[in-house]
């Protein structure tokens, strides 16, 4: 995802260094709703150091970012469905996952994010909202402190989907191009 940081970078006009990270990994274990599941592969990971006080200030007056936030975001107060959407588009690029599952023998879409216990009942209400089809769908504890999952599936993740992709907005395409062959 270094080439969406590099367009952050660019439009803040930042002149520091984007610092590159690979990690191997092989048998990492996790734990999930009692199931564990075991992974390997690689990680690449892109960042950057911004010691700015005031860029702080103003992500967390506009935004509550705070350090931490998959343990602390509290949901922004924003009014416009559009503006909504774009927002949790970004959070479901930092915080959440697409997932494509093909074991029934057709495949089946879902949309998820983790965070705040606050952010996924609004997350959820959101999508309640803007799509208000049952998907029976529950907001659940994780193993980490005060974060929660959230996923919504079938039909509810398509017409979501269709609504998310239809904005004119930066976004992570290694995730979003799963539902876009599905739209």
């Amino acid at each position: 995802d270094r080439d969406r940081l590099e367009l952050f970078t660019k439009a803040i006009e930042f002149t520091g260094r984007i610092y590159d990270y690979v990690r191997e990994y092989t048998d990492l274990k996790v734990k999930k709703y009692g199931k564990v599941s075991t992974y390997s592969g690689t990680t690449r990971v892109s960042t950057i150091q911004i010691g700015c006080p005031e860029m702080c200030y103003q992500l967390n007056a506009r935004w509550n970012i705070t350090p931490r936030k998959t343990h602390t975001l509290k949901p922004p107060s924003l009014t416009d469905d559009r503006l909504i959407l774009s927002y949790l588009s970004g959070f479901i690029d930092g915080d959440g996952w697409i997932g494509v599952d093909g074991s029934s023998g057709y495949p089946q879409y879902s949309i998820a994010a983790m965070g705040t216990k606050e952010m996924m009942d609004w997350m959820k209400a959101v999508f309640d909202q803007l799509v208000p089809l049952s998907d029976g769908a529950n907001i659940q504890p994780t193993e980490s402190e005060n974060v929660h999952d959230y996923k919504v599936g079938g039909v509810k993740a398509y017409w979501l989907a269709k609504m998310f992709l239809s904005l004119p907005i930066p976004r992570l395409d290694r995730k979003w191009d799963k539902v876009r062959e599905l739209i």
